[in-house]
């Protein structure tokens, strides 16, 4: 949605001279969008200029590439499809947690060499059940893991 005033400056600085029907056309496009966005906002405000975009837009970036690195930290997690409410509830948690964050890419490392050692079954199972620990011993017997 572009402004008004924006919207006939530009016109008229691409044709040097717009037309009174052409202006008018492009009034009355400018309001039926202005007609739109007091709907979508429910009247609260029109639109305008958004102060440091360029900042909101490196932070949106930098918040990107943070998202991107704990994706990889947590990976079950999913955390490319949180909202943002979820991902600020997990950030909050984490930060608040003087231990877990740290041991979390030791803990994907083990579960990788798992893995590759045969095992990743049973991870995924000890994930998918949660059991208690008392029944870890059980769950990693030689007849469970064939």
């Amino acid at each position: 949605m572009v402004h008004t005033g924006e919207r006939v400056a530009h016109l008229t600085a691409r044709n040097g001279k717009a037309s009174s029907k052409t202006l008018f056309s492009e009034v009355t496009a400018a309001l039926a969008d202005l007609k739109k966005w007091a709907t979508a906002s429910e009247g609260k405000n029109a639109p305008a200029p958004v102060e440091s975009s360029l900042k909101h837009v490196a932070a949106l970036r930098r918040l990107a590439n943070d998202v991107e690195l704990l994706a990889k930290i947590l990976p079950d997690k999913r955390i490319d499809q949180f909202s943002l409410d979820e991902l600020t509830s997990l950030a909050s948690a984490l930060q608040a947690d003087g231990k877990i964050p740290f041991q979390l890419p030791k803990l994907n490392q083990i579960e990788r060499s798992l893995e590759a050692g045969g095992v990743g079954k049973l991870v995924a199972e000890i994930r998918s059940r949660k059991p208690e620990t008392c029944f870890w011993s059980h769950m990693s017997s030689p007849s469970r893991l064939s």
